[in-house]
Protein backbone atom coordinates (compact mmCIF):
# COMPACT_ATOMS: atom_id res chain seq x y z
CA UNK A 1 0.00 0.00 0.00
CA UNK A 2 1.12 3.55 -0.55
CA UNK A 3 2.70 5.48 2.26
CA UNK A 4 1.74 9.03 2.93
CA UNK A 5 0.04 11.07 0.24
CA UNK A 6 -3.49 11.33 1.59
CA UNK A 7 -4.47 13.89 -1.03
CA UNK A 8 -4.52 11.10 -3.63
CA UNK A 9 -7.63 9.70 -1.96
CA UNK A 10 -9.63 12.71 -3.13
CA UNK A 11 -8.60 12.49 -6.79
CA UNK A 12 -10.85 10.77 -9.34
CA UNK A 13 -7.78 9.61 -11.28
CA UNK A 14 -6.74 7.57 -8.20
CA UNK A 15 -9.94 5.50 -8.10
CA UNK A 16 -8.52 2.50 -10.00
CA UNK A 17 -5.51 2.33 -7.67
CA UNK A 18 -7.82 2.68 -4.66
CA UNK A 19 -9.91 -0.24 -5.95
CA UNK A 20 -6.76 -2.37 -6.11
CA UNK A 21 -5.76 -1.36 -2.58
CA UNK A 22 -9.22 -2.08 -1.15
CA UNK A 23 -9.33 -5.47 -2.87
CA UNK A 24 -5.86 -6.32 -1.48
CA UNK A 25 -6.95 -5.43 2.07
CA UNK A 26 -10.09 -7.56 1.77
CA UNK A 27 -8.17 -10.50 0.32
CA UNK A 28 -5.43 -10.31 2.97
CA UNK A 29 -7.54 -9.53 6.03
CA UNK A 30 -10.99 -10.82 5.14
CA UNK A 31 -13.43 -11.48 6.46
CA UNK A 32 -13.01 -7.95 7.70
CA UNK A 33 -15.31 -5.20 8.87
CA UNK A 34 -15.78 -2.33 6.43
CA UNK A 35 -14.80 0.25 9.05
CA UNK A 36 -11.44 -1.50 9.46
CA UNK A 37 -10.82 -1.45 5.70
CA UNK A 38 -11.56 2.29 5.71
CA UNK A 39 -9.17 2.74 8.65
CA UNK A 40 -6.38 0.72 6.99
CA UNK A 41 -6.67 2.71 3.75
CA UNK A 42 -6.73 6.05 5.55
CA UNK A 43 -3.69 5.21 7.70
CA UNK A 44 -1.76 3.89 4.71
CA UNK A 45 -2.27 7.30 3.17
CA UNK A 46 -1.07 9.15 6.26
CA UNK A 47 -4.51 10.02 7.61
CA UNK A 48 -5.26 9.43 11.29
CA UNK A 49 -9.00 9.58 10.73
CA UNK A 50 -11.22 8.78 7.81
CA UNK A 51 -13.86 11.38 7.21
CA UNK A 52 -17.04 11.02 5.21
CA UNK A 53 -15.36 11.54 1.83
CA UNK A 54 -12.69 8.89 2.44
CA UNK A 55 -15.35 6.47 3.68
CA UNK A 56 -17.42 7.07 0.54
CA UNK A 57 -14.36 6.63 -1.70
CA UNK A 58 -13.43 3.34 -0.03
CA UNK A 59 -17.02 2.04 -0.20
CA UNK A 60 -17.16 2.88 -3.92
CA UNK A 61 -13.87 0.97 -4.39
CA UNK A 62 -15.19 -2.33 -2.98
CA UNK A 63 -15.32 -4.90 -5.79
CA UNK A 64 -18.88 -5.58 -6.97
CA UNK A 65 -18.37 -9.33 -6.58
CA UNK A 66 -17.27 -8.97 -2.95
CA UNK A 67 -19.61 -10.90 -0.68
CA UNK A 68 -21.01 -9.00 2.26
CA UNK A 69 -22.94 -9.73 5.43
CA UNK A 70 -23.95 -7.79 8.48
CA UNK A 71 -22.56 -8.73 11.85
CA UNK A 72 -24.79 -6.73 14.16
CA UNK A 73 -24.63 -3.26 12.67
CA UNK A 74 -21.17 -3.70 11.11
CA UNK A 75 -20.71 -4.72 7.50
CA UNK A 76 -18.33 -7.64 6.94
CA UNK A 77 -16.50 -7.98 3.62
CA UNK A 78 -15.40 -11.42 2.46
CA UNK A 79 -12.49 -12.33 0.21
CA UNK A 80 -13.02 -14.20 -3.05
CA UNK A 81 -13.72 -17.90 -2.64
CA UNK A 82 -15.21 -17.45 0.82
CA UNK A 83 -18.76 -17.37 2.02
CA UNK A 84 -20.58 -15.47 4.75
CA UNK A 85 -22.04 -18.84 5.75
CA UNK A 86 -18.83 -20.81 6.25
CA UNK A 87 -16.86 -20.58 9.48
CA UNK A 88 -13.40 -19.15 8.97
CA UNK A 89 -10.45 -20.35 11.06
CA UNK A 90 -9.39 -17.79 13.64
CA UNK A 91 -6.31 -16.00 12.41
CA UNK A 92 -3.96 -15.25 15.28
CA UNK A 93 -2.85 -11.68 15.56
CA UNK A 94 -1.25 -9.35 18.02
CA UNK A 95 -3.79 -7.96 20.46
CA UNK A 96 -2.71 -4.42 19.63
CA UNK A 97 -3.53 -5.07 15.97
CA UNK A 98 -6.90 -6.80 16.23
CA UNK A 99 -9.08 -6.98 19.30
CA UNK A 100 -11.80 -9.61 19.72
CA UNK A 101 -14.27 -6.79 18.98
CA UNK A 102 -12.77 -6.52 15.50
CA UNK A 103 -13.02 -10.20 14.65
CA UNK A 104 -16.21 -11.10 12.77
CA UNK A 105 -18.49 -13.64 14.46
CA UNK A 106 -18.03 -16.13 11.61
CA UNK A 107 -14.33 -16.23 12.53
CA UNK A 108 -14.85 -16.14 16.31
CA UNK A 109 -17.11 -19.18 15.90
CA UNK A 110 -14.11 -21.32 14.92
CA UNK A 111 -12.73 -20.94 18.43
CA UNK A 112 -15.82 -22.69 19.82
CA UNK A 113 -15.80 -25.67 17.45
CA UNK A 114 -13.46 -27.95 19.44
CA UNK A 115 -15.44 -27.38 22.64
CA UNK A 116 -18.76 -28.02 20.94
CA UNK A 117 -17.49 -31.18 19.28
CA UNK A 118 -16.26 -32.47 22.65
CA UNK A 119 -19.64 -31.60 24.27
CA UNK A 120 -18.29 -28.89 26.59
CA UNK A 121 -20.72 -26.55 28.29
CA UNK A 122 -21.27 -23.00 27.11
CA UNK A 123 -19.57 -21.78 30.30
CA UNK A 124 -16.49 -23.88 29.55
CA UNK A 125 -16.38 -22.54 25.99
CA UNK A 126 -16.79 -18.99 27.28
CA UNK A 127 -13.89 -19.61 29.66
CA UNK A 128 -11.85 -20.74 26.65
CA UNK A 129 -12.66 -17.45 24.88
CA UNK A 130 -11.65 -15.49 27.99
CA UNK A 131 -8.33 -17.29 28.14
CA UNK A 132 -7.71 -16.98 24.40
CA UNK A 133 -8.21 -13.22 24.53
CA UNK A 134 -6.61 -12.74 27.97
CA UNK A 135 -9.78 -11.28 29.48
CA UNK A 136 -9.91 -11.18 33.28
CA UNK A 137 -13.69 -11.15 33.13
CA UNK A 138 -16.38 -11.11 30.48
CA UNK A 139 -18.44 -7.96 30.41
CA UNK A 140 -22.03 -8.47 29.31
CA UNK A 141 -21.66 -7.16 25.72
CA UNK A 142 -18.60 -9.35 25.17
CA UNK A 143 -20.35 -12.36 26.69
CA UNK A 144 -23.35 -11.85 24.39
CA UNK A 145 -21.07 -11.56 21.37
CA UNK A 146 -19.16 -14.72 22.27
CA UNK A 147 -22.46 -16.54 22.85
CA UNK A 148 -23.52 -15.50 19.33
CA UNK A 149 -20.29 -16.99 17.97
CA UNK A 150 -20.94 -20.18 19.93
CA UNK A 151 -24.45 -20.38 18.46
CA UNK A 152 -23.01 -20.07 14.94
CA UNK A 153 -20.52 -22.86 15.72
CA UNK A 154 -23.28 -25.08 17.16
CA UNK A 155 -25.39 -24.61 14.04
CA UNK A 156 -22.41 -25.52 11.90
CA UNK A 157 -21.72 -28.71 13.89
CA UNK A 158 -25.41 -29.68 13.75
CA UNK A 159 -25.41 -29.19 9.98
CA UNK A 160 -22.43 -31.58 9.72
CA UNK A 161 -24.44 -34.45 11.20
Amino acid sequence: MPEGDGDLLYEDAYQRRLETIVEEVIEREGPVYLDLVVERVARAHGKQKAGRIIQERVVSAIPAECRRAYDGNRLVLFPKHSSPHMIVPLRPSRSDWRSHRDIPLIELASLALPGIRSKKSTEDILAHYSKAFKLARLRQPTRVRFEEAIAIARSSVEAET
